[in-house]
């Protein structure tokens, strides 16, 4: 029988600094779009009663409060990490 528990062991360890990763990839991207949508040079649009309506508005305060949400979840990964 082969022993796998070390391998176990190190995809556990390696998980969280990925997630860490990723998310704060994630953040600098919606953060370089945030002044491209204030430009206007991205467009986000619906069709509403035969006109176009720009929702660059909406999508940045959603954007805003989805980074703030990741900023945290980062913050307690690191924490946690920091902590082991």
């Amino acid at each position: 029988m082969i022993d796998t528990r070390g391998d176990r062991e190190e995809l556990q360890m390696g998980w969280r600094e990925d997630l860490i990763a990723s998310y704060k990839k994630e953040v600098e991207r919606l953060r370089g779009d945030i002044p491209l949508m204030r430009a206007g040079t991205f467009q986000f649009r619906s069709f509403e009663n035969g006109q176009w309506v720009i929702r660059n508005e909406e999508c940045i305060a959603r954007d805003l409060k989805t980074i703030e949400e990741l900023e945290g979840i980062i913050a307690r990964a690191e924490a946690e990490e920091a902590g082991k």
